[in-house]
């Protein structure tokens, strides 16, 4: 968690700080990105971003089947026991392990 707290503010600063270029920011940086960092402070930045993030990979886990498509509402994983089977198999399958 330091690690990406860490990162996420040095990123934050060098982009405020126009540190990265404009072409390494439309190239590299995910627009979505780009318009979350947009706040009043580095830390409220840091929080939409984590927020997001967090909303992202909890709707991965509940709305996607395992091929990462789209299910219909009524097939949505609600069940705790089988959403944390499925996260605890996406976090082996990206190789989450290797963030630690």
């Amino acid at each position: 968690m330091k690690v990406g707290l860490a990162a996420g503010r040095s990123f934050i600063d060098a982009v405020r700080a126009n540190r990265i270029s404009k072409d390494d920011v439309y190239s590299k940086v995910p627009m979505a990105v780009m318009a979350i960092v947009t706040g009043p402070s580095t830390e409220f930045s840091l929080g939409r971003l984590y927020q997001s993030a967090i909303t992202d990979a909890s709707d991965r886990i509940v709305k996607n089947d395992y091929s990462n498509m789209p299910m219909p509402i009524d097939k949505w994983i609600v069940d705790p026991e089988v959403l944390k089977i499925k996260a605890g198999g996406q976090f082996s399958a990206k190789n989450c392990s290797l963030l630690k």
